[in-house]
């Protein structure tokens, strides 16, 4: 009975009558979850001819926070940092004398990115946007240098009262190279999240 009085209480949040939202000066504060696909050379499953060992990495879970600002019902700027963890893998099969190898370690690392905002249908209770910027990206393996790069991405804000909204989003980030022992290798990375973001401020 608890279960459906929940469910009941979501479909009349979701049918409420919408809100006409302006975002002209206001600030909103979020954050939000979500999981990682990552592409480039850091991704790419290699194996040591020599010791017979094969690598891959793989993205996990991320979770972050930020805020944003709009300068008029269409345009704002975004600031937001993300933890991205990513686990690496190595295996190699038993030989002879040879011992197998299964052993997966967690790296991660925190990406700061300043985007521009672009709202289509402002004014409404449901509005895709478009987000774009620059970042740092730094990673968290020993002897790795920060990174520079930039993300581009769609998004959705829906809105159940004036001031709080569902933010789902997916965001593309190109990392220019992670430095470590072995070299420079480029990053990239398919990113879906989805928060809770609270808007305060505005006109009056």
């Amino acid at each position: 009975m608890k279960r459906i009085a929940i469910v009941a209480s979501m479909l009349l949040m979701l049918a409420a009558p919408a809100w006409a939202v302006d975002l002209t000066g206001m600030f909103g504060v979020g954050g939000g979850v979500g999981y990682g696909i990552g592409f480039g050379d850091n991704f790419d499953d290699t194996k040591d001819e020599t010791t017979g060992i094969e690598a891959s990495s793989k993205l996990q879970f991320l979770f972050g926070a930020g805020g944003r600002y709009n300068f008029d019902p269409a345009m704002g700027v975004k600031v937001f940092a993300h933890y991205q963890m990513w686990k690496i893998e190595a295996k190699r099969a038993a030989d002879g004398v040879i011992p197998a190898i299964d052993e997966s370690t967690t790296e991660s690392w925190i990406g700061i990115n300043a985007d521009f905002v672009y709202t289509l249908m402002p004014e409404g209770n449901t509005m895709p946007y478009f987000q774009a910027g620059p970042g740092i990206y730094i990673p968290s393996a020993e002897g790795a240098d920060m990174a520079f790069g930039g993300n581009a991405g769609v998004g959705v804000l829906h809105f159940f009262t004036p001031q709080l909204a569902l933010d789902g989003n997916a965001n593309f980030h190109f990392i220019s190279k992670f430095t470590d022992a072995e070299g420079a290798k480029s990053s990239m990375a398919l990113q879906f999240m989805v928060g809770v973001s609270y808007f305060f401020g505005g006109q009056k």
